[in-house]
């Protein structure tokens, strides 16, 4: 068996929890998180943290207990997991313990298709909150960039005072606000206030960075209050000596509770207890010291958590705050200061999100009814029931079966784009990845909105759930190239991994995910996705695109020759077509320059196709219950270029989003023609797109008209 990663050993240590003693549960994962970067633990250090409080010789009597029980579990469980100690007894302390088996990679985020479930309230949505919203509230900008990438998936969401409701995610309304004024108890305290005063949230959540006041915290490491302490309110006395004069806060019991629940979880160690709050933003070791002096329970240091409390109290809000330690306070917070906070960020509000995936509790409050605020261009009552029924849905609800046409990736051929008949895209990719002579790669193709990324998320979880079924089924590994923050030059292949792990994949951090990881994982037969090459090569020049393309083509090359006798490499890459020119253009950036001249016949490339006027009836029919389709089909017709439109999945779904808000407008006796919804249509087409280009949304329209 192969030995675990920490962060795989973590996980395995998780997955085994439900089949031991809580004792034994609290033991393996305190052993897990001991584990150095090489994934090994001494029986020493192990035996000390554990069972530290009985004689040496009862100590590793204990530790063999410990092993020998979790070890049972796992072959109860089938899991397939064991952890290993050197059977050398003369090493004593020094003997390692570490983790063997096969752990699979953490579920990757499928924003696409879970947007066909939960959709982003738009510009013209109503954000009436019909159920209890949760606000979360930044004073950093990676704070800020964390939230939005999690909760807004990447999509522009409109904006006022700082404040944006970026969606519905499990029963809850997800507002953001963030300080304009930056950080400290007083602006966290104004923040706090206008958020309530206009939202009403039911709960407000302080979500960001922190500095670490223990010795077995870490980087990245979760605090969350239980209580929050004030460390800005002494009294400076005569002598000079200082009296405390600070109030602490406490949680309601259901906000701990859950927090119980989830640290159990957590694949990212979590500290759950008091966190001090001041004013100053402090980088001093004599200082640092003081705080533990004070309090030597504390679990860290912030500004914010005590002007969230208090405001929130007055208010009768339910309040938390959930940060992650990015610096210890110690003189060296410069050091990777960019990185540490960008990471404890999004492992602040990955942890936010598993606190909220449970939904409101029942003993929840709701704000006061006609107390909820509302956004101008709030839309009509049938408008409303259309989005509610939209949230209702599940994720394949609205799917219209996607086909797709072969094309030839040998130079020189005569081939023009095919947009009648096609295959089956679905069918056709498992049946690529179930063909063992199969080429290596599949290209899936197709023009802007055409449903590349939908795909290649469906096949994903597609994989995944047969997976649970199956643990011998291949393993898909989604990368999400749009996750990728590149300057001027491509990232490495080991940079490229990293990166969108750590950003799209739950509880991973930098540098877990390199090509070895990927190479492990595809000698047991996983297949590993590409998604969006489009949306990275935009931001390269011609010769670090072309570098940056051949560094993923490159690792089925380079696993085929280091590892000739495993399972057959297979990777699907998605890209848009309209990236490329011609045909030619498109063959000869995947076949012309990387490594191995690889031929063409390693490649299977399938474009996807337009939908047809059947296919565009029965998407509006699931979408608009009640309207005459045909009447719809008519208006869209009426618009020239319009229909061409609808046939792309994403501007159909445009077409179906903006279609009440048009007849809300006929019925206020407003001029409503085709153009109206080809208007609305544009405007949510660009703001798709904004930031993958230099152009902004109104500059085109401009250029447009």
């Amino acid at each position: 068996m192969t030995k675990l990663t920490p962060a795989e050993a973590r996980r395995a240590a998780e997955s085994l929890t439900s089949n031991l003693s809580k004792d034994n549960a609290a033991r393996l994962s305190s052993l897990a998180n001991q584990l150095d970067d090489e994934g090994y633990a001494t029986a020493g250090a192990v035996q000390k943290e554990l069972f530290g409080a009985v004689t040496p010789q009862s100590a590793n009597k204990a530790l063999e207990r410990l092993l020998s029980a979790v070890n049972d579990a796992a072959r109860k469980s089938g899991s397939g997991i064991e952890i290993k100690i050197d059977n050398d007894k003369k090493l004593g302390a020094n003997r390692r313990i570490w983790f063997e088996g096969s752990v699979d990679a953490p579920e990757s985020r499928t924003d696409t298709i879970n947007a066909l479930k939960v959709e982003v309230l738009d510009v013209k949505g109503s954000i009436d909150h019909g159920g209890p919203t949760v606000a979360l509230l930044t004073f950093n900008d990676n704070e800020a960039e964390a939230v939005r990438a999690a909760f807004a998936q990447g999509r522009k969401v409109p904006e006022e005072n700082g404040m944006a409701v970026l969606g519905a995610y499990n029963g809850w309304v997800v507002v953001h606000a963030h300080s304009n004024e930056n950080q400290g108890q007083v602006n966290a305290t104004l923040l706090t206030t206008q958020v309530i005063a206009t939202h009403k949230p039911s709960l407000v959540i302080a979500v960001g960075i922190a500095m670490g006041l223990k010795d077995n915290q870490r980087i990245g490491d979760v605090l969350v209050s239980r209580e929050v302490r004030d460390r800005a309110m002494r009294r400076i006395n005569k002598n000079g000596s200082i009296t405390d004069r600070g109030q602490t806060y406490r949680v309601e019991q259901w906000i701990e509770d859950r927090n119980a629940q989830i640290k159990s979880r957590s694949t990212t160690p979590v500290h759950v207890g008091r966190i001090l709050c001041d004013n100053p933003l402090n980088d001093n070791q004599n200082a640092r010291g003081e705080m533990i002096k004070l309090d030597p329970d504390a679990i860290g240091y912030e500004m914010e958590s005590i002007g969230v409390a208090v405001a929130a109290r007055k208010e009768n809000v339910h309040w938390l705050v959930v940060k992650s330690i990015c610096d210890w306070g110690d003189g060296n917070k410069g050091h990777n200061k960019s990185a540490f906070q960008k990471g404890a960020a999004a492992t602040a509000v990955e942890y936010t999100a598993l606190f909220l995936q449970s939904g409101p509790p029942k003993e929840l409050p709701l704000p006061p009814q006609g107390s909820r605020s509302k956004v101008q261009n709030s839309a009509t009552k049938l408008y409303d029931e259309l989005l509610a029924r939209r949230l209702d849905q599940t994720p394949e609800a609205n799917i219209i079966e996607a086909l797709g046409t072969t094309h030839s990736m040998e130079a020189g051929v005569t081939e023009s784009r095919n947009t009648q008949g096609g295959v089956l895209v679905m069918p056709a990719l498992h049946q690529w990845l179930a063909d063992k002579s199969a080429p290596p790669v599949f290209a899936l193709l197709g023009e802007y909105g055409m449903g590349k990324s939908v795909t290649c998320e469906r096949f994903y979880k597609a994989l995944r759930d047969q997976r649970k079924k199956n643990p011998a089924a291949p393993e898909p590994l989604l990368f999400n190239l749009k996750d990728l923050t590149i300057t001027n030059a491509a990232p490495t292949i080991d940079e490229l991994l990293s990166e969108c792990a750590a950003r799209g994949w739950s509880g991973v951090k930098r540098g877990e995910v390199d090509q070895n990881f990927v190479f492990e994982k595809m000698k047991k037969g996983a297949v590993v996705i590409f998604d969006g090459l489009d949306e990275a090569l935009v931001k390269l020049d011609t010769s670090p695109g072309q570098t940056l393309t051949n560094s993923l083509l490159n690792l089925v090359h380079d696993y085929a020759e280091k590892f000739p006798k495993h399972a057959p490499p297979r990777l699907l890459l998605s890209c848009r077509t309209q990236y490329f020119r011609t045909l030619d253009d498109q063959r000869n950036h995947f076949t012309g320059q990387h490594r191995g001249q690889t031929e063409a016949k390693t490649y299977q490339a399938l474009e996807l196709l337009p939908f047809s006027i059947e296919q565009i009836a029965e998407y509006l029919h699931r979408v608009l219950p009640g309207h005459n389709i045909d009447k719809v089909i008519n208006l869209i017709k009426s618009v020239h270029n319009l229909l061409e439109l609808a046939s792309r999945p994403y501007t159909l779904k445009l077409i179906g989003q903006f279609l009440p808000e048009i007849e809300k407008d006929a019925a206020q006796g407003k001029s409503v023609n085709g153009v109206s919804l080809y208007r609305k249509m544009t405007q949510g087409w660009l703001q798709r797109d904004e930031g993958k280009h230099h152009i902004r949304p109104e500059d085109k329209l401009s250029l447009a008209s």
